[in-house]
């Protein structure tokens, strides 16, 4: 008896070691998967693209950088450490604890002269007015390039509630309003889209729009959709659009909420649609 209680208590710490062991390359395996995906390793493969590192060393032009999105706080401070002093000026909304929550961590620390203006807004990734704000630096920065100015975008995902920006008259309050009503009444991820696009004065192309037409635009995107849709990457503010007001009038009629619209949401969607071509 003694001697099979030993083997039991030995095949126990066996079973015991094995899990140990288990749950330790479980944890290495996550870490490096953490790891790869950070902004620096992902930028780190990307330049690796000469076609792509010669788009930051043009000597006779003044970078400048905007950002919006979860993953943007990390790769500002990589463009930063790439571009060094070509950098002249940057601003970039991210979500509120994003400095406090990587405080001390080397890779999401810009350099203490730096100047990229940090904007931390959409609490609980909800748009609110800190965001708008946000959002309306940013256009500003995008409209005053000139022909001697390179503007590089980054985006990630969460990117959307960080840079809301309704068309003037429209209100963010009425925006959101309406983006409720219409998920309440069943539109689908897609048709939400089409309506917030068409209600935004950045989405949809429009921030790289914005920027003057002699002044290239460079868009870093890091996708948290599956088929990299880029697109719908933070509703797509440097991507061409093909959508119209018809479209998102269509789909509010279809959910009966085209005779409820605030007289603001109403003067925009029938405006008649200007063509706006998109060169990123």
């Amino acid at each position: 008896l003694r001697t099979s209680s030993n083997i039991k208590s030995v095949g126990y710490q066996l079973r015991h070691v094995t899990m140990d062991s288990s749950i330790s390359k479980l944890k290495t395996l996550f870490a490096g998967a953490v790891d790869a995906v950070k902004p620096g390793a992902m930028f780190e493969r990307y330049l690796r693209d000469e076609s792509v590192l010669r788009q930051l060393q043009i000597a006779d032009k003044n970078y400048h950088l905007v950002g919006f999105g979860k993953a943007v706080l990390g790769m500002a401070v990589q463009m930063e450490r790439i571009l060094g002093d070509r950098l002249t000026s940057g601003c970039i909304s991210i979500p509120v604890g994003t400095l406090e929550r990587f405080r001390g961590e080397h890779d999401f620390q810009l350099s203490k002269a730096s100047k990229i203006e940090v904007l931390e807004c959409a609490a609980n990734n909800l748009p609110d007015e800190a965001a708008v704000g946000a959002a309306r630096k940013i256009q500003s920065v995008a409209s005053s390039m000139t022909a001697n100015d390179i503007l590089c975008v980054l985006v990630s995902g969460g990117g959307s509630a960080l840079l809301p920006l309704p068309k003037p008259p429209i209100n963010l309050s009425e925006k959101l309003t309406i983006i409720k009503q219409l998920a309440s009444a069943g539109a689908s991820i897609d048709e939400l889209n089409v309506v917030r696009i068409q209600l935004s004065d950045v989405k949809g192309g429009k921030l790289a729009y914005s920027a003057n037409k002699s002044c290239k635009v460079l868009s870093f995107i890091i996708s948290d959709i599956i088929g990299d849709p880029l697109e719908l990457i933070a509703s797509g503010p440097t991507v061409q659009s093909e959508l119209s007001n018809e479209d998102a009038l269509n789909i509010l009629k279809k959910y009966k909420l085209v005779n409820k619209l605030p007289k603001s949401v109403e003067e925009v969607l029938t405006r008649r649609d200007v063509g706006q071509r998109v060169d990123v």
